[in-house]
């Protein structure tokens, strides 16, 4: 309770707070059957969902050498401010890199997640 607290107040004042990734997901994200049951992204297309707390939603996107060459972006955003990690997972679902949300001063408000590859 008491670092929950002190992290609340740190994040009041700003301070951006890293939170962890749960073991869940880490192990979703090498099991087959999850990542065959992931959401198949269509680039340059917005997607829309609602993750619940604690949860996770995959996605997957084959990325063509002519994609890689011009570069992948993934932007992510919670109209409600809730904070939450753009993860990415290579095909044997080890983490490559997660980036943490961010508060948004602009536009819309609530929290987002810019991720570049």
């Amino acid at each position: 309770f008491g670092t929950t607290l002190v992290a609340a107040l740190f994040s009041k004042l700003g301070a951006p707070i890293p939170t962890a990734i749960p073991q869940r997901t880490l192990d979703d994200a090498t099991d087959t059957g999850a990542r065959q049951n992931a959401r198949a992204i269509v680039w340059g297309q917005p997607m829309d969902c609602s993750i619940p707390k604690n949860g996770a939603q995959f996605y997957k996107g084959e990325v063509t050498a002519d994609v890689a060459q011009r570069g992948v972006r993934v932007l992510a955003h919670s109209p409600s401010g809730s904070k939450f990690k753009v993860l990415w997972f290579d095909q044997a679902g080890s983490l490559v890199t997660s980036d943490e949300s961010t508060a948004c001063v602009f536009g819309r408000g609530g929290t987002q997640a810019c991720t570049h590859l």
